[in-house]
């Protein structure tokens, strides 16, 4: 097993050298040390303005086409694609159905919720399917919660990392 010894020139390691910083060391059962690279979110998650388009444009205009866009490029299935947008497609046409012929006002209400707790969810799971592909530390918790309150920014931050966009405006 390692000793404490070892543990604290690990740590000092890390604390002193920049470098050190963006890796993670665990220690196993053995007492082997391995290495991780850690990630990190491209920019912050009030940089929309960094990358207007196709990062702001699109998760603050159209944040269905982009959550689709963004869940099959990480899924890496086009067929992701088609499903997503068909099952929001189909819910908005049904909230639309029940607003104008049936005049049935709580239905509609329900059906357009039930689509934006959809864009939620996979707004969710999209930004965790990210952190656990680049690495990137944090939580599920942390994920929900960013994309629930921030939803525009989290899709814009996720886009970011994810398609790895350079900074576009050089205005700000």
């Amino acid at each position: 097993m390692a000793k404490n010894s070892e543990y604290e020139s690990l740590e000092h390691a890390i604390k002193t050298d920049q470098k050190q910083e963006e890796l993670q060391y665990f220690v196993d059962e053995v007492g082997e040390y391995t290495v991780q690279g850690v990630g990190q979110w491209n920019g912050g998650l009030c940089s929309c303005f960094n990358n207007i388009y196709p990062s702001m444009f699109c998760s603050f205009f159209a944040p269905l086409l982009y959550t689709s866009l963004l869940y099959s490029k990480l899924t890496e299935s086009r067929s992701n694609l088609y499903k997503c947008l068909a099952v929001f497609t189909s819910l908005n046409c049904l909230g639309f159905y029940f607003n104008f012929f049936t005049y049935n006002q709580n239905a509609t209400y329900i059906i357009f919720m039930l689509g934006d707790v959809a864009i939620l969810v996979l707004a969710t799971k999209v930004r965790t399917g990210i952190r656990n592909v680049k690495k990137i530390p944090g939580s599920e918790c942390e994920d929900l919660l960013v994309s629930v309150f921030c939803t525009s920014c989290s899709l814009a931050q996720s886009g970011r990392t994810l398609l790895e966009h350079d900074k576009i405006c050089e205005c700000v």
